[in-house]
């Protein structure tokens, strides 16, 4: 990914979002924005669904789309994402979810399948970047 020279960079933290715990959710730079480590975490801090792959995707999106919205972005804005999911099994689930979401507007994307993610209860997590229209917001 390419951000420009010299552009103003923004860091954001959307109330929506679990807080973080040393990093940022969003940082912007120019018409790019990245949105790491998306995860099943409620605010509080709470994996949700422990267990359940199904139930942590649907607050993983919606931690998603408020990182989106935070820099004025939508689904449709997202040119490329990183899935790490904890099982092979997991994947035609999280494909699922991701046409879900991404309708007809999918971006490139790659899938890990990783030996396990920060904690044990953490079955799959997202990372973005995504071309925001409008820079100025």
């Amino acid at each position: 990914a390419i951000a420009v020279i010299g552009a103003a960079k923004r860091r954001i933290n959307p109330e929506e979002m679990p807080e973080p715990w040393g990093f940022t959710h969003v940082v912007q730079a120019g018409n790019t924005a990245y949105i790491g480590g998306v995860i099943g975490m409620d605010r509080a801090g709470t994996i949700t669904a422990k267990g359940g792959v199904d139930g942590q995707l649907g607050v993983l999106y919606a931690n998603l789309e408020a990182g989106l919205r935070s820099v004025g972005g939508t689904a449709s804005s997202v040119v490329k994402t990183t899935t790490y999911c904890t099982r092979p099994e997991y994947l035609s689930v999280v494909g699922q979810a991701s046409r879900e979401f991404y309708g007809d507007t999918p971006p490139t994307s790659s899938t890990v399948v990783a030996q396990g993610l920060v904690t044990p209860e953490m079955l799959v997590e997202i990372e973005a970047i995504a071309h925001i229209e409008r820079a100025d917001r």
